[in-house]
C-alpha cells in the first residue's frame, strides 16, 4: 500500500524545459521560508538555516533509488516525452512523481508545501470566522530497542481508542470539539530510538479555559494511556500535551508541523528519517535504520496527515 496520501499514485507531471527551470528556482526559494529551521548540530551542522536545496534533493532522490527495489521509487524524477508536434495538446516534456512522500526527498517536499498550505489555511479559516485551535501532543515511552513498526502499531492503537466511542462523543459535546487534524511525525535518537508521535490541531468553537483544558487533556489522555498499554506499550499522562494555539501564530506552526517527511537534524542529535538517508549518502552510515523506515511505511498504510472525517464541510471553500 502507499504510504501517505498527501501526494497521488503515480503521476505524470507535465512541463517545459522553461517550466521546469521556473519550478526549480521557486523550489530553491521557498524551501528555507517554508520549513522554520532550528539550531543544528548533528554531524557538524551548525547552520541555523540549514535544509537541503532542490539539486540536493535530486541527488539524495538518485542515492536513495540505489537502495530499492521499488519501481514507482525508481521512476521518481525521469522524464517523458508525450504528444505529437504540432497537436493541441502537445506536452514536450513530463516529469514522473512518484507521490511517496515518506522515502522520495523530492516528493517529501512537495507533499510538505502542500500540507504547510492545507493546514495554514484550514487554521486561519477557523480563527477567523471565530473558533479557536488547541494543539494536543500524543507520545508513548520508548527506548533503543524497540522497532518502528511496533511503536507505530502501539500509537495508532492508543489514537483509535481515543477517539472511538462514547467518551469521545461525550468530549466533543462537552468542549464543543468539532474536528481535528493529525500530523505524524517520525524521528530518531541516537540514544532513545524511534520516537513516532501524532501532534493533533482540535478545532473548538470557543476558547478553553485552564480548568477545561486540564479536563479535557485528563480525558484524552486516560483514553489514549489504555489503548497504548493494550497494544502491549506504555503513555504517562506527563508525556501528552494539551495548549491552545494563540491567533496569529496559525500559519508558523502550520510550516513547523509540516515538516516532517524533510531533513530536518535537531539540537539533541534526534534527526528526521530523510536526514538519516541524507547522512547515509554523506558518510555510509544508518542503512539498517534507512531500511527499518522503509519497512515500517510500506507494509502499512501510514499517513502523514489525517483530517477528521466532514471537517471540510466546518470550513467551507478550505482544502
Amino acid at each position: 500500500m502507499p504510504e501517505d496520501e498527501a501526494s497521488p499514485d503515480l503521476s505524470v507531471r507535465a512541463t517545459s524545459s522553461r517550466r521546469q527551470t521556473t519550478d526549480d528556482n521557486q523550489c530553491s526559494r521557498s524551501i528555507d521560508r517554508m520549513i522554520a529551521a532550528g539550531p543544528l548540530s548533528h554531524n557538524g551542522r551548525t547552520s541555523s538555516k540549514r535544509s537541503l536545496r532542490c539539486k540536493e534533493l535530486r541527488a539524495l532522490r538518485e542515492f536513495g533509488k540505489t537502495l530499492t527495489d521499488d519501481r514507482r521509487l525508481k521512476s521518481c524524477g525521469s522524464k517523458i516525452r508525450q504528444g505529437g508536434f504540432g497537436e493541441a495538446e502537445e506536452v514536450l516534456e513530463t516529469t514522473v512523481s512518484c507521490g511517496r512522500a515518506w522515502l522520495c526527498p523530492t516528493c517529501a517536499y512537495h507533499a510538505a508545501r502542500h500540507q504547510f498550505r492545507r493546514l495554514a489555511d484550514m487554521l486561519m479559516a477557523w480563527t477567523s470566522g471565530g473558533g479557536a485551535v488547541a494543539l494536543l501532543t500524543l507520545t508513548q515511552s520508548h527506548c533503543i530497542e524497540d522497532e518502528l513498526g511496533t511503536l507505530w502499531d502501539r500509537l495508532g492503537g492508543g489514537w483509535a481508542a481515543m477517539v472511538r466511542g462514547s467518551g469521545w462523543r461525550a468530549d466533543q459535546g462537552s468542549f464543543r470539539l468539532r474536528g481535528y487534524v493529525r500530523v505524524t511525525e517520525v524521528v530518531h535518537h541516537p540514544h532513545s530510538g524511534w520516537n513516532v508521535h501524532f501532534h493533533v490541531f482540535l478545532l473548538l468553537d470557543q476558547p478553553l479555559d485552564h480548568q477545561q483544558l486540564h479536563q479535557l487533556k485528563d480525558r484524552l489522555t486516560a483514553r489514549f494511556s489504555r489503548g497504548i498499554k493494550a497494544a502491549g506499550g506504555q503513555a504517562s499522562w506527563d508525556g501528552q500535551h494539551l495548549d491552545p494555539i494563540q491567533s496569529g501564530s496559525e500559519r508558523r506552526l502550520a510550516s513547523y508541523y509540516a515538516k516532517g517527511t524533510n531533513a530536518r537534524w535537531k539540537p539533541d542529535g534526534s534527526r528526521t528519517p530523510m536526514a538519516i538517508l541524507a547522512d547515509l549518502k554523506e558518510t555510509g552510515e544508518g542503512l539498517a535504520l534507512w531500511k527499518e523506515f522503509g519497512v515500517a511505511v510500506t507494509v502499512a498504510k501510514r499517513k502523514r496527515y489525517s483530517p477528521s472525517q466532514g471537517i471540510a464541510n466546518l470550513v467551507p471553500n478550505r482544502p
